[in-house]
């Protein structure tokens, strides 16, 4: 074992930040705590976050999902899926969306409604049975797929994981929620 610093390399050792962490570091002599008495220690410190209960955690998703609606004049679940992105924090959301709002919305799987059918039937994109119309699920791209094949795409996707939470179109290269 080494007795003195003088055997140590202390090329790479940075004097400066150390220094500027202890100007950082006030100490007040009437309120130090002792080694001795951790549960003063505990006691004397503010947590820095707030454990919100369930109901708690719905009325502020509900004001957020609220707040973004009215300024941007979106849906509740495009809100939400928007929200999501900004990490359900209102306040980053505004500048990306009002400075291009067609680059959010790709990156959320936004789209516009595709065109609207007349045709009675479908050919699902998976089985390729034809079902009525009314029977068909399909994203805002209006791809259509049967209920057994949307509801398989959905169950597996869930499965999955926290992913699902941003499920788009099963079309390959459709982007759309």
């Amino acid at each position: 074992m080494c007795e003195s610093s003088a055997e140590y390399d202390f090329s790479g050792f940075d004097s400066g930040a150390l220094l500027e962490i202890d100007a950082k570091i006030k100490v007040d002599e009437e309120k130090k705590v002792s080694v001795d008495d951790p549960s003063e220690a505990a006691s004397s410190r503010r947590p820095l976050y707030k454990i919100l209960n369930k109901q708690d955690l719905q009325l502020r998703r509900d004001d957020a999902i609220r707040e973004v609606t009215s300024v941007l004049g979106i849906s509740d679940d495009d809100a939400s899926r928007v929200l999501r992105k900004f990490q359900w924090d209102v306040n980053r959301v505004h500048d990306p969306w009002f400075s291009d709002m067609d680059a959010v919305k790709a990156s959320v799987g936004l789209q516009d409604p595709g065109p609207s059918t007349t045709a009675d039937h479908a050919t699902c994109m998976v089985c390729f049975d034809t079902f009525p119309l009314p029977e068909m699920r399909s994203a805002a791209c209006r791809h259509h797929y049967c209920t057994a094949c949307w509801r398989g795409y959905v169950n597996n996707a869930i499965a999955n994981g926290p992913a699902s939470l941003d499920l788009r179109c099963p079309t390959p290269k459709c982007k759309a929620c």
